[in-house]
């Protein structure tokens, strides 16, 4: 399929680097292991995709990815797991669960619970993923580890965790017999653990407002309207969702407009182009056509669906289905870290 520039470094049993680029969002979805995520594309255009994750060991990682187009990401975190987010570049905001995140906030992932985020145009998010059991040893976040949390904090502060990140991160991937060194690796992960935990010591809970959160009624009935979209094509119009919830049509509108951005006919339009990819990209399928496959969606005009599809995918469904997707842009060589990089270094964000 489309698993391309995939670079994979296992210096001992426990450090693991993995650099990839992806055009293919699924592929991108499942770096993130244990996580259960599924991701749908908003944004009209070619995707380009990069993942890079390192695994210290079974408590500590870091994981960074870029996205190019807007995303919808839904995940489940591990039941071992806490993760503490926050996005590395200037970008518009991005919504976790209801609530809109910007360069100043960090949110926190506590172990099994579901997360719905939607990233911004060439969004670039950090997350650190550490394992419960060294929660247990950091008693400032023990109170955090209750609900998907929005944090503020003290932009430069936030800052110099980014940086170091950044750093780091690009050194060991320039030079990865680096993580050979048991020093630095213990090192790396003490650092950035006290730079957490100092973060945590003296965040601000971002209160619930009209600016930063969908209201909870909202917000309920998005998720409730958002399952049914996903289970059965029969819940595919604004009628049948405000008939199945017992809603206005007002609401359900007013529900995805102050949620994602999108009215429910847009969103559901998206669901269908993603769907219909997946469907293209099957080997099972391999020997229908593409009118047989569009026909399960009641797309019947297979000229203004091509030309839909090339604008929304930035290729023509015969390609997608001939498996002759365009490559990265972020082509694999010993620059690749530096091309991931640009547009967050010192001086590129700007924090207010």
């Amino acid at each position: 399929m489309n698993n391309l520039n995939r670079s994979a470094i296992t210096c001992s049993q426990k450090v693991k680097l993995l650099n990839e680029c992806f055009v293919d969002i699924d592929q991108q979805a499942q770096c993130f292991y244990g996580y259960q995520q599924q991701y749908q594309q908003f944004g009209s255009g070619r995707y380009d995709g990069q993942y890079i994750s390192l695994i210290v060991n079974d408590y500590f990682g870091i994981h960074v990815e870029k996205t190019n187009k807007k995303i919808e990401q839904q995940g489940c975190v591990p039941k071992q797991s806490f993760a503490f987010n926050f996005l590395m570049s200037e970008t518009d905001d991005c919504i976790i669960n209801g609530q809109r995140v910007n360069t100043n906030h960090a949110f926190i992932l506590p172990p099994q619970h579901q997360y719905l985020f939607l990233t911004s145009s060439n969004m670039v998010m950090c997350s650190i993923n550490l394992n419960i059991k060294l929660l247990e040893l950091l008693p400032v976040t023990c109170h955090l580890a209750q609900e998907v949390k929005l944090l503020s904090f003290s932009p430069s502060l936030l800052q110099n965790l980014r940086l170091y990140i950044q750093s780091t991160v690009k050194q060991f991937i320039q030079s990865p017999s680096l993580l050979l060194n048991d020093i630095m690796m213990q090192h790396f992960q003490a650092r950035v653990t006290s730079m957490v935990t100092c973060l945590l010591s003296g965040y601000q809970h971002c209160e619930t407002s009209p600016k930063t959160l969908a209201p909870q009624q909202s917000l309920m009935l998005f998720i409730r309207s958002r399952n049914l979209i996903h289970s059965d094509t029969k819940y595919h119009s604004l009628n049948a969702l405000s008939l199945a919830l017992q809603a206005s049509r007002r609401s359900i509108e007013y529900a995805f407009s102050s949620t994602c951005g999108i009215s429910p006919a847009r969103y559901i339009k998206r669901l269908q182009m993603n769907e219909i990819k997946r469907l293209l990209q099957q080997n099972k399928n391999t020997g229908k056509s593409i009118g047989d496959i569009v026909a399960n969606w009641e797309i019947w005009n297979l000229g203004r669906f091509s030309g839909e599809y090339q604008q929304f995918f930035g290729e023509l469904p015969s390609v997608t289905k001939a498996g002759k997707s365009a490559r990265p842009s972020y082509q694999k060589n010993p620059h690749m870290a530096g091309k991931f990089f640009e547009g967050f270094g010192p001086g590129s964000i700007n924090l207010k």
